[in-house]
């Protein structure tokens, strides 16, 4: 961001430069609006397009979105080849970008998750087991983060069997979790009493990496297909660094 340290001209805000499948989403419209959307395909083009921003405005904040790596740990995982190559890119990229930074620039690294491998053997399809579907209406979250909405009116018995499934289920593989406890354990923040029904009644949260958990009747068989996930808290999704890959002037 140009001119960290002055308070003397108005900030522009370019609400990001990534690729322009992005442009107009609606996570871009709601974690980056009033911001301006500056559309580039290529990792060279965003460093192209990010140096131009910055030398035509003394003072500006900006987010810029690489993608690329992100996709391949999802499909190949974040031990491939192929995740490694995109690492390349990608620190390529910020070399070139930090050598253009006007003086005044503070340039940092971040992603908003880490990633573990699920071999395919263990991405189950959890609804071929009745009792962990019984008295469950809503199936909702992703693979390591279950999220069930339970039948409504289904009795303490009825929920206290499906969390012994579950747990008799997976063991110490999972963290199963009701919806009190989650929200008590500070997992979702500060939580407005109109939006606290759209969290499940019982979350199950892998405390593996080798685990993945489907609903086969509600997602696309290719879904089986992901190698890299993430969604539960163990440490390798959920602790990711801040890094300064420069400070000029």
């Amino acid at each position: 961001m140009p001119g960290y340290g002055q308070q003397i001209c108005p900030l522009i805000r370019f609400g990001g430069v990534g690729h322009r499948w992005f442009d107009g989403s609606s996570l871009t419209r709601a974690a980056l609006r009033g911001g301006e959307f500056a559309a580039a395909k290529t990792a060279q083009a965003r460093v192209r397009r990010a140096s131009e921003i910055l030398a035509a405005h003394e003072r500006v904040l900006m987010y810029c979105y690489w993608n690329e790596l992100d996709k391949a740990g999802h499909r190949h995982g974040s031990a491939s080849l192929e995740w490694g190559e995109q690492l390349e890119e990608l620190d390529a990229a910020m070399r070139t970008l930090a050598a253009r930074l006007p003086a005044g620039t503070l340039l940092l690294l971040t992603a908003d998750h880490g990633m573990v491998d699920v071999p395919e053997r263990h991405r189950i399809d959890y609804s071929l087991t009745p009792e962990l579907v019984d008295g469950v209406a809503l199936t909702a979250g992703e693979p390591r983060c279950v999220q069930l909405h339970v039948e409504p009116g289904l009795s303490a018995g009825g929920r206290e069997r499906l969390v012994g499934a579950w747990r008799a289920a997976l063991g110490p593989r999972a963290w199963i979790l009701e919806r009190h406890e989650a929200v008590a354990h500070g997992f979702f923040g500060d939580v407005d009493a109109d939006v606290l029904p759209r969290i499940g009644d019982l979350l199950v949260l892998p405390s593996v990496p080798e685990l993945a958990l489907y609903d086969g009747r509600r997602v696309a068989p290719r879904a089986f297909e992901m190698v890299g996930q993430h969604g539960s808290v163990t440490r390798a999704e959920r602790v990711v660094p801040l890094l300064t890959l420069a400070r000029t002037g």
